[in-house]
Parts: structure tokens; sequence; C-alpha cells
């Protein structure tokens, strides 16, 4: 767990995106950088040349923290869209499997392959509202460009409260460098407020603790997990199994999850990150373009059909970060997660970063829930019609 990839068993996982020799890259340099997490080891397999699609699981941004820190595209896919079937649970209603790779036609191939119906998963949606969902995105797609403008007739939304003022200003700068690029090219690009993403993070650590937390209690050394045996005690058997099993930052989350949900904490914190998730949903809902097929109900005509907007505050950070400072690198991402929608971040077209070194930048790009064909043609476009992706 965690968004640098620092607390595996195995050590912290390298980011190979930032060495021009990639072949023979110095791990011992102090300019060693976190390549994002949690599925840090799966983007740089891409980014080192080792595959060209990896398949990770993203319940807070952890596929578009590590494409944006690799320099390679992590997708999330709407929640439903594929099976979880055999995925350890972290959070179930927040986890989603994601795609990782060099290119948007590799991830989209991975995603027809793999996005199917499947009765072992009782969230995964059904062949009938798959039908749907194809239908509407090819009407959607086909609503979208003209000649020598092919993102004409798309509406961009950016929202505010994903342009912080922690911000750093070279992926400001990126991340404006693709919106002129996308108007050029015909796309309407429209300011949008969405107050309660501000809040989003705090309800995404209570909501995703507390899940983890009575997900992981399953792992006691009896069924599942690590045995440790006592002979004194059935009680420390458990204690001890689930204390060799599961590493610090782990611990520290499953004990956070677990005073979420006492009686003490219940209604100030848990119930309250519940109706954050709501409000969300609600919010996005009158903001969209594109009817989300969950409900009866569609946003209005002048809606947007996408977001727009930085993956990460700053380029891939150092390993030596304090927990908090880990744990906010998952401000841009995890809204996505309350509200089940689609994101993909892709790889900005790269330069200098504080004037040193050339890392990585991802920017996302969000759309209603279901739309995940009509998002990933139109990242295709952005990068077939402008070099500011890489």
């Amino acid at each position: 767990m965690g968004a640098l990839n620092q607390h595996s068993v195995y050590g912290p996982v390298a980011n190979p995106a930032i060495y021009a020799d990639r072949s023979n890259p110095d791990f011992s340099s102090t300019n060693l950088r976190a390549p994002g997490g949690s599925s840090g080891g799966a983007a740089a397999s891409v980014a080192a040349g080792l595959c060209r699609v990896a398949i990770g699981t993203d319940t807070g941004g952890s596929t578009r923290l590590p494409g944006a820190f690799c320099g390679v595209y992590g997708f999330k896919p709407s929640y439903g869209m594929i099976s979880r079937w055999g995925v350890v649970s972290y959070a179930d209603s927040l986890d989603t499997v994601g795609i990782l790779g060099n290119s948007v036609s590799d991830v989209s191939t991975t995603f027809d392959a793999i996005a199917k119906e499947d009765p072992r998963d009782e969230t995964c949606i059904d062949k009938h509202l798959r039908e749907h969902l194809q239908t509407a995105n090819s009407s959607r797609i086909r609503e979208i460009g003209r000649e020598e403008r092919p993102l004409h007739g798309l509406r961009v939304g950016i929202p505010a409260e994903m342009y912080p003022v922690e911000m750093h200003q070279d992926t400001l700068e990126i991340t404006d460098n693709v919106l002129d690029a996308m108007h050029k090219l015909g796309a309407e690009i429209v300011p949008v407020r969405v107050p309660i993403i501000a809040h989003c993070i705090g309800a995404y650590y209570l909501l995703a603790l507390a899940e983890a937390s009575s997900n992981l209690s399953r792992f006691d050394g009896m069924r599942y997990g690590l045995s440790v045996p006592d002979e004194a005690k059935f009680q420390d058997t458990v204690a001890k199994s689930r204390q060799a099993g599961f590493g610090d930052e782990v611990r520290r989350r499953i004990l956070l999850g677990t005073y979420a949900v006492t009686t003490e904490a219940w209604e100030s914190y848990y119930m309250a990150a519940l109706d954050i998730r709501s409000q969300l949903m609600q919010e996005l809902s009158l903001l969209w373009r594109s009817r989300d097929l969950r409900k009866e109900s569609s946003g209005p005509s002048q809606g947007v059909d996408l977001f727009v907007h930085p993956t990460s505050l700053q380029g891939a950070p150092k390993f030596d970060q304090d927990p908090a400072s880990e744990y906010a690198q998952d401000a841009l991402t995890t809204y996505a997660n309350l509200a089940g929608i689609p994101v993909m971040s892709a790889p900005a077209r790269r330069r200098l970063y504080d004037g040193q070194t050339a890392l990585p930048v991802g920017v996302s790009f969000a759309s209603a829930w279901g739309y995940d064909r009509m998002l990933l043609h139109i990242v295709n476009l952005v990068h077939a019609h402008t070099d500011t992706l890489a």
C-alpha cells in the first residue's frame, strides 16, 4: 500500500523513467525517484521496456500515479467494467483493475480483451448494459470531430479544485500546453467548479481504510496469510500471524480503518465520509454532458464531456517522504474512485523540471461512468494530432 512503492518486503521499486540510459541505470544515485504506487512495479516494468502492457489495481490512484511518475499511460476504467475476480481486496467499493501501457492503442486493445461480463464478480456489469454502453459510446464518438478539427463538438471541463496552489509550476505549464493544443483542435474549454472535491481525499481514506480493515481480517494465519503458531494461546497465534504477515504501512492503515468503524467514530467520521461520496456523485451527475447510464436522469446539454487536470501535484518524488506527504500524493486522484468514473493519465511531452531533471508528468482525462471507449478515443486523437503527449 502507498503512493510511492517503498513499503514492499523486497524493498522500494526504482523508477527507470528518469534515466537516459535505461539499460544501465544508476540506482545508487541520490537522485533515485519513486515510480508511484501501489502498482509501481507494473509501471516500472512498462517504462523499462520489459513489457508493452501490465495489469495493476487502482483503489485511489494506483495505476494513474505510477503512470504519471514513470511516463507511461495509466488507465482506471469505470467501476464494474473489468472483473475483480482474483484480486486481493483492499477496498471493495473502490478497487478497480487498471491497465498500464506504452501507447493508447495497447491499452485499448487490452481493455477490449478483458472488459467482459463475469458472474464470479457481483460488481461486474452484465452483457445487456455493456451493449447499451457500446451504442452510447459509438454515438458520442460519431458526434465529435470534423476535418482538420478532430475535437470539434467536445466540451472540456477544467475543475478549479484540481489546480491547487500547492501544484508545481512546471506541472501546471505542461498541462496548460495540452489544453491549448486541444482548443486548437476544436475543443471548447470550460471552467467548472466541483467544491466537494476538496473534501474527497479525507473521505477516501476513511472509507478505504475501513474496508481494508474488514477485508484483511481474513489474513489471520488460519485459512489465509502467514501462520506463526503459538502453543500458549490461540489469540497469540492470530496476533503474531498478522504482525508477521503485514508490513508497517499496512498495519498502520488497518489500525486507522478499525478506529473509523468504532462506535466512537462511526457518526463523526465514517458516515460523514459516505455523505461526501454521495454529494460528489450528485455534483458530477449535474456536470456531465453524456448521460450516466446508471441513472434515469441526464445532465444538462451544456455540460462537459471530459475533465482535464494534472495527475499529481509534482513529478516523481524522491523516497525521503514522511507518511503525511505520501498520503497527499493522492490529492488529485481519489475523487474518481469515489465516483467510479474512468480516468486515463497520459504522459505529457517531457521538458526540464526545476531546470534539472526531465521528470515525466501525467495529464488526466476523466469522463462520465461508462464512457471508457469515448475517453480512450479522445486521448488517442490528442496524441495523434498534437506533440503534447508522449
